[in-house]
C-alpha cells in the first residue's frame, strides 16, 4: 500500500469504492497534489472537513463508472481525475467555507448552498484566473 501522508483524512475519507479497490493495488488515483491542498486548507481551518460522509461515497475521486452510472456526474468531471472533491465543515456556515476556499487558492470553487457542501478542484489554469459558480 501507498504510504499515507495525510493526517486529517483517511482514504476512505477522498476515496469512492472503486478507487479505494485500486489503493490496495498500490495504485492512487486522487492526485497527491489535491490531497496536500485539502490538508493545508483543513489545517488553516482547524475545523474537520468532511468529504466522503453520511454514506455518501463519491464526493472525493470517481471512476468513470461511478460517475455517470451512480452520481449522475458531468461528463468531463475533475472528480474522475483526482483533481476534485465536494467537501464540507459542520462547524461553519457553508458560505464561510466557499470565501475560504476562494481565498486559499484552489483553482475553481463550486457553491451548493442548497446541498451543503462545495466543489473544490485543481483543474489546469491557462489564464491564472479561478472559476467559481452557485448552482
Amino acid at each position: 500500500m501507498i504510504g499515507w501522508r495525510w493526517p486529517n483524512f483517511k482514504p476512505e475519507e477522498v476515496l469512492s469504492p472503486e478507487g479505494l479497490k485500486m489503493l490496495s493495488s498500490g495504485i492512487l488515483l486522487i492526485q497527491l497534489e489535491l490531497l496536500d491542498k485539502l490538508e493545508l486548507f483543513r489545517q488553516q481551518l482547524g475545523q474537520p472537513l468532511l468529504v466522503n460522509h453520511n454514506g455518501l461515497q463519491y464526493r472525493g475521486y470517481r471512476s468513470p463508472h461511478e460517475n455517470y452510472n451512480i452520481v449522475k456526474g458531468e461528463k468531463y468531471s475533475f472528480h474522475m481525475q483526482g483533481l476534485a472533491a465536494d467537501i464540507s465543515c459542520p462547524k461553519m456556515r457553508i458560505s464561510d467555507l466557499r470565501n475560504k476556499a476562494m481565498s486559499f487558492g484552489f483553482h475553481a470553487v463550486g457553491y451548493y448552498p442548497n446541498r451543503l457542501f462545495i466543489h473544490v478542484d485543481l483543474r489546469p489554469r491557462l489564464d491564472n484566473h479561478q472559476v467559481t459558480w452557485t448552482r
